[in-house]
């Protein structure tokens, strides 16, 4: 698997979850970020719902923070 080292200019991309285990996102993207050369990483984000604002103001704030996917039970929250 090519592999594209994590820097200040990698773009973060996050899984949110409650449970976050069964994410398999991070393991399906990360090698097409990598393949396709794009200086990003997927990660799995487990918050708990009464967490989501601190979550969400958070990730406001990071520069390289890309997007996110979000599933249950926080989609509709979100």
């Amino acid at each position: 698997m090519n592999s594209i080292p994590i820097t200040g200019r990698t773009r973060l991309y996050g899984i949110v979850a409650d449970p976050i285990a069964h994410v398999k996102a991070p393991q399906l993207l990360n090698p097409r970020f990598a393949a396709a050369g794009h200086d990003g990483i997927t990660v799995p984000l487990h918050i708990a719902a009464e967490d989501l604002p601190v979550l969400v103001a958070a990730l406001r704030r990071l520069c390289n923070f890309g997007g996110a996917a979000v599933t249950v039970p926080h989609k509709e929250a979100m």
